[in-house]
């Protein structure tokens, strides 16, 4: 990877909380310090508690072997495979 591009990549990390009010999150283990936006939806679910379909599952175990990273995880590699798997799942079409 160039180092420009590090650069970026380490310039577009913004601060992220979760405010339950008059609600405890179900499960925060997703929710670590730094996280590319494209895990958002799944910290949102886990915090409310909401099961994770084939797609989010598979999407966490990204997260988890990535350390937060999506695009950049794996030189795109780890982004690439998971569009993939939507597009072939029928999730993602007309691309």
């Amino acid at each position: 990877m160039r180092d420009g591009w590090k650069r970026r990549i380490r310039a577009i990390w913004q601060p992220y909380a979760i405010d339950a009010v008059n609600f405890t999150p179900a499960d925060l283990c997703s929710a670590i310090d730094k996280l590319d936006a494209p895990y958002l939806p799944l910290v949102i679910q886990e915090a409310a508690g909401v099961p994770l379909d084939p797609s989010f599952s598979e999407q966490k175990k990204i997260l988890q072997r990535c350390d937060g990273l999506f695009y950049a995880c794996a030189g795109g590699a780890e982004a690439r495979r998971f569009n993939r798997l939507l597009i072939e799942a029928g999730t993602v079409r007309g691309l």
